[in-house]
């Protein structure tokens, strides 16, 4: 099955797509974040027999569940994903066959 990834930010929602979300402050990312200590391309949400997120060579890092993260990392049902001055929550919908997440995104600094 393909996981079906939603953001939904305070603007409405701003990705809507299959395989793979990409977030950071360079034009061209699936989700611009106007923050200034996040990457130009800072990390992905990706489907893969589940769905993981992972950091792209940021600086800061990205951080789940309050864990800094060297590799793709599962995302649970809950799960808080921190880089930069963005925090995001992931709600995972799992169907039998098909999953999809949707991902509220905030910022977390009047930046």
């Amino acid at each position: 099955g393909r996981g079906r990834i939603v953001v939904e930010t305070a603007a409405g929602v701003s990705a809507d797509t299959f395989g793979e979300v990409t977030f950071g402050t360079r034009t061209g990312c699936s989700v611009v974040v106007d923050d200034a200590i996040a990457a130009a391309r800072h990390c992905a949400i990706e489907h893969d027999g589940g769905f993981f997120v992972r950091d792209l060579g940021s600086v800061s890092g990205t951080w789940v569940d309050g864990v800094r993260i060297g590799a793709p990392t599962p995302l649970r049902d809950g799960s808080q994903i921190v880089f930069g001055a963005t925090r995001i929550t992931a709600r995972i919908e799992q169907r039998l066959h098909d999953g999809k997440v949707v991902v509220a995104a905030e910022c977390l600094l009047d930046v």
